[in-house]
């Protein structure tokens, strides 16, 4: 019995190791209230730590993406919103609203320009991510870069006339100087594009080319995170000693009775 306790306890002090050392990354948290009258009014936007929103896959008519400053779509995926309220009542239809509330959790990607919520081709809210980034206080900290604040970062280190020697530098980037560093180089920036090139600066979690090819393909069929998948198989392990555990305690011999002589 004693030693069934120890086993249970050590393997819930592992679990509980492995779903802390989950890597979270830099996020978008935003807010949006979406009107049936195809508008959208921003309701709040933060950058946190944490894990992007698992989206559907399967077509919902509304759409988010995240277009950079070439007009390129860096992120598209469908979200699902409904206007009619989850309760038991036999015509819930009738309790409509003209609105409702939305929360993403997106990636940042450097040369992020805008985030687009849309309704098939109709878009309803553009939000200007520099404005939200970029701080005009001349420091050009994090989450700032020259596309997004250059009012801050316009000081940042360019060798001048070195972009396009066909060399990526040390002062260049993806970003400053794509020409020079494309796509996959190891410049210190993760651009987290889709181009199959595992992006040195960038981890699993952020660049999806990082990832084997056939966890790629489970990932997008069921959309499921793999945190999710650890926190699955520590409540499997848990349930497994708990059987353990009891059945070990019905099998144990009765205690005997203190017989007085």
């Amino acid at each position: 019995m004693k030693k069934t306790l120890i086993i249970f306890a050590f393997t819930l002090i592992i679990i509980s190791q492995n779903i802390s050392a989950i890597e979270k990354q830099d996020i978008y948290s935003i807010s949006v209230t979406v009107f049936r009258a195809d508008k959208a009014n921003l309701e709040d936007f933060q950058i946190l730590e944490g894990f992007p929103t698992v989206f559907p896959s399967n077509p919902t008519g509304y759409q988010v993406k995240i277009i950079s400053y070439k007009n390129e779509v860096l992120f598209e995926k469908n979200f699902g919103i409904s206007f009619i309220p989850e309760i038991d009542v036999p015509n819930p239809e009738d309790f409509a609203s003209d609105h409702a509330l939305a929360h993403f959790r997106l990636p940042i990607y450097p040369d992020g320009e805008k985030i687009e919520i849309s309704k098939g081709n109709n878009t309803l809210l553009q939000i200007q991510i520099a404005k939200f980034v970029c701080k005009q206080d001349g420091i050009c900290s994090k989450f700032e870069n020259e596309l997004n604040c250059p009012s801050d970062c316009k000081d940042k280190p360019i060798v001048s006339g070195s972009c396009g020697n066909q060399n990526c530098d040390a002062t260049e980037s993806y970003i400053t100087c794509p020409a020079d560093c494309p796509s996959g180089s190891a410049d210190k920036v993760c651009d987290r594009v889709k181009d199959n090139i595992c992006d040195p600066d960038c981890s699993a979690s952020l660049d999806p080319d990082c990832i084997p090819a056939e966890t790629i393909k489970i990932g997008e069929k069921n959309e499921v995170p793999a945190w999710l998948w650890l926190v699955l198989f520590g409540v499997g392990v848990v349930f497994i000693v708990l059987i353990i555990l009891i059945i070990s305690r019905k099998q144990a011999p009765p205690p005997q009775e203190y017989q007085r002589r």
